[in-house]
């Protein structure tokens, strides 16, 4: 089980913006022009959280070791300081995954592995695996491919050092 606790810091600086009234159609934009468009707010801080849940099986020896969670991020709901009506909600976000690990010899171990997101109306599926291959004692390397249905393929490559992972 998890908890996920943080802060959600958004700003900018309008001296870094152009606007429409800054453009003159004889001489082009103009930054010394000044702008009507006046901001109240250039930057906003809301706390959020998250929880979630994951299961391993983590018993050596077998040949195939199963692995499941679900997470809810912004459980919060911190509010969009920026968007349109100044009060819009960010929503939930759902992410399930799960997997198999499996055992192909001592130096080899394949993941395939699922994973869904869903936040408002947006979605994401991906399907993808992934090779780990024991350079050494304290050393494995893993290389794979993940595919983000209708959308895109990225690439997996990390590798381990004693109990450190970089993926």
């Amino acid at each position: 089980m998890g908890l996920q606790l943080g802060l959600i810091r958004r700003s900018f600086n309008p001296s870094k913006l152009t606007f429409g009234d800054q453009w003159n159609p004889v001489t082009g934009y103009n930054a010394g022009t000044a702008t009507s468009d006046i901001f109240t707010q250039t930057s906003a801080t809301s706390f959020d959280g998250g929880r979630g849940l994951m299961y391993f099986d983590a018993e050596q020896g077998k040949k195939a070791n199963i692995f499941g969670g679900f997470a809810v991020s912004h459980i919060t709901t911190p509010t969009d300081k920026f968007s349109a009506t100044g009060n819009a909600k960010l929503p939930m976000r759902y992410t399930v995954h799960g997997g198999v690990r499996l055992t192909i010899s001592e130096l080899f171990t394949l993941t395939p592995n699922v994973l869904y997101l869903r936040q408002g109306n947006s979605e994401e599926k991906m399907l993808g695996a992934y090779a780990q291959l024991k350079a050494n004692e304290e050393t494995d390397v893993m290389l794979g491919l993940n595919y983000r249905i209708n959308d895109a393929v990225a690439p997996y490559v990390g590798f381990t050092y004693k109990t450190w992972c970089w993926a």
